[in-house]
């Protein structure tokens, strides 16, 4: 179908109302966003009028190029408020499945600190060695050292790895 062309006048009076009725939204002044409804229009086989131009802004909303974007409709917005909400009930699951694998980790390794703790004690008890006047006084030593170590608030396994340097650091 063929139309017939717009005066300069006529195209300024469509250009206005289509632009009065897309307000507040604002399209970007460029050659691209003309191209594009010019293209829809011309396969469309519309005419241009300010209803035209607003079916094809419409369907082309996604790849203009706004200088004020498109706000949503109230029913959109309304959609994505209860999107939003799923999503945060999604996220309080998986945090709480962080919070689950969290506190196992925690446990884990309080489990392993109390093991390192009660290998700190053992290394202090069973330290051996000859003659016996020297067990005690090494004993001592060690004793002393893992008492120091536990008014500084060490963890365990630091403790256990300090304990068997001081050990093997005695004379044979």
């Amino acid at each position: 179908m063929s139309f017939a062309p717009l005066t300069a006048e006529q195209l300024q009076l469509v250009l206005a109302a289509y632009r009065q009725r897309l307000h507040p939204r604002v399209l970007k002044d460029c050659e691209a966003n003309s191209n594009m409804l010019a293209g829809w229009l011309q396969a469309k086989d519309k005419a241009i009028t300010a209803d035209s131009l607003i079916a094809a802004t419409s369907a082309l909303k996604d790849s203009l190029v706004w200088d004020v974007s498109p706000t949503k409709r109230p029913s959109e917005l309304a959609q994505t408020t209860e999107a939003a909400k799923k999503n945060r009930t999604d996220q309080s699951g998986i945090a709480s499945q962080v919070g689950v694998v969290d506190g196992a980790v925690k446990k884990f390794d309080d489990e392993q600190e109390a093991q390192a703790l009660r290998d700190c004690e053992g290394i202090v008890k069973s330290h051996r060695s000859y003659p016996h006047s020297k067990t005690y006084d090494e004993r001592a030593q060690l004793q002393a050292e893992f008492d120091r170590l536990i008014a500084q608030k060490v963890k365990p396994s630091a403790m256990k790895v300090t304990l068997l340097q001081k050990q093997k650091g005695f004379p044979a």
